[in-house]
């Protein structure tokens, strides 16, 4: 990799900055008794109640009397580094889907839904291998079959549209008092979470237990087009996003924080809902789940 002057002197920055002896002291303000400025305060201890269910599910409790709402949120111990090679970035991905819905939430007509969606995956499946070819010097694409494909994801995808109940899943927690519902997702973790009234409980169980036992990751393809766009506004377009890029890529050579958790754009580019379904059937499970 040819590493730019710039980058070289960050990492050497850097390198020096971790070789430097912690030589830090704490010094007393005049009249002050130094011992007391140098004892730490005690630790806070919190009343943190641990439940186990019988599936594994760890559920951790925290009152707390100051409002009568609660904070939701739950954790799968899996993100980037745990993308199969040549997928990165698809467990980013999976957690933008995890907000499309449910056989319950998001659609006016599952049954109908169903056999549309199967024909929308054989599509984009037939127009990404098409595309490939273009990537191998022996073979061409054809422009014609190209653009007859493009026409009938199109179709397919308007019929779909008239089916589907858009952002339902986020307007059941807004409507029942929900705010600041969002999820990230890092190199080892995955997470979501949302404040609620403390009466709406029950819902929040409910809600989640229905999107993470029978989840629909509808609109797949467009999302991958919002991740895309979200690559290219946090990371190309942005000095600190390319510079903190390269500088993983060169630090962890051989270890899987070297790929971004957004994904590499030619990976997003090829991710299929296959792959989405697999990373969630494999990972998403009680036994790695905390709430």
């Amino acid at each position: 990799m040819k590493v730019s002057a710039s980058l070289r002197a960050l990492l050497l920055i850097l390198l020096a900055s971790l070789a430097l002896p912690a030589t830090y002291a704490v010094v007393a303000a005049p009249g002050t008794d130094a011992a007391a400025v140098a004892a730490p305060a005690p630790p806070q201890k919190l009343d943190i109640k641990e439940i186990r269910l019988d599936n594994g599910l760890r559920i951790f409790v925290l009152e707390r009397t100051a409002s009568p709402t609660f904070a939701g949120y739950y954790q799968f111990g899996v993100g980037g580094a745990s993308d199969p090679k040549g997928r990165t970035g698809i467990a980013h991905l999976l957690e933008h889907m995890m907000f499309k819905g449910t056989k319950n939430v998001g659609t006016l007509d599952p049954s109908a839904e169903a056999p549309l969606m199967k024909r929308l995956s054989d599509l984009w499946h037939q127009l990404d291998g098409e595309l490939d070819r273009s990537e191998n010097p022996f073979q061409k694409p054809d422009p014609a079959k190209i653009e007859a494909l493009k026409k009938e994801i199109e179709k397919v995808s308007e019929d779909q549209k008239r089916l589907i109940v858009k952002n339902e899943f986020d307007e059941l927690m807004t409507r029942a008092g929900g705010v600041s519902e969002n999820a990230s997702t890092g190199n080892d973790t995955t997470n979501y979470f949302i404040q609620l009234p403390s009466n709406q409980l029950e819902l929040w169980f409910r809600l989640e237990s229905d999107r993470i036992l029978h989840p629909v990751f509808r609109e797949f393809w467009s999302e991958r087009d919002v991740v895309h766009e979200e690559r290219r506004m946090r990371t190309e377009n942005q000095a600190e996003g390319l510079a903190d890029e390269q500088l993983d890529a060169l630090v962890f050579m051989a270890h899987p924080y070297r790929n971004p958790v957004v994904g590499w754009p030619r990976d997003v580019a090829r991710l299929k809902q296959e792959d989405a379904l697999a990373y969630f059937r494999t990972y998403y499970s009680p036994r790695t789940a905390s709430w």
